[in-house]
């Protein structure tokens, strides 16, 4: 599968990806009553969220585009933590006050009839780093399809 989101370089490995639609109906049960007396009404919309969860596994190799020269003197210990710093830079980056609508791309939600393209915002981004687990990073998105931010 591929999944892209516009100003990662890489999300690493997606594990898992929640796609929910959610018609927002507004329910007024009524009091004194059952169920089927509820007055639903369709006022809001209907509005996509989608969450991703991944892990970022770095490598030895130049993956951020960091200077050839100074590339070239760091150890692969060195690498592998620029390269995870990097990832966690780009990922912070993504929420920063002044939100822009992005494209995320995934292969799943394609299919024949769609493209796997949504243009969405950022509502939030978490990563973990494990004590003991220095060459990985899992992280999480949660995105909110949008037409433009106002």
């Amino acid at each position: 599968m591929t999944y892209t989101l516009t100003n990662m370089t890489t999300l690493g490995t997606v594990r898992s990806e929640n796609i929910t639609k959610d018609a927002q109906l507004f329910q007024m049960p009524m009091p004194e009553s059952d169920s089927i007396d509820t007055i639903v009404l369709d006022l809001f919309g209907v509005a996509r969220t989608i969450k991703i969860e991944g892990i970022y596994v770095p490598t030895t190799n130049n993956e951020f585009g960091i200077s050839g020269g100074t590339w070239a003197t760091y150890t692969n210990d060195q690498k592998i933590r620029a390269n995870i710093e990097m990832f966690i830079y780009q990922l912070d980056a993504l929420v920063n006050g002044v939100q822009v609508s992005r494209t995320y791309h995934s292969d799943k939600s394609g299919g024949v009839y769609k493209t796997g393209n949504y243009k969405v915002i950022i509502m939030n981004e978490n990563w973990k780093h494990s004590e003991g687990e220095v060459n990985k990073l899992d992280y999480s998105i949660d995105m909110q399809e949008c037409a433009e931010v106002v």
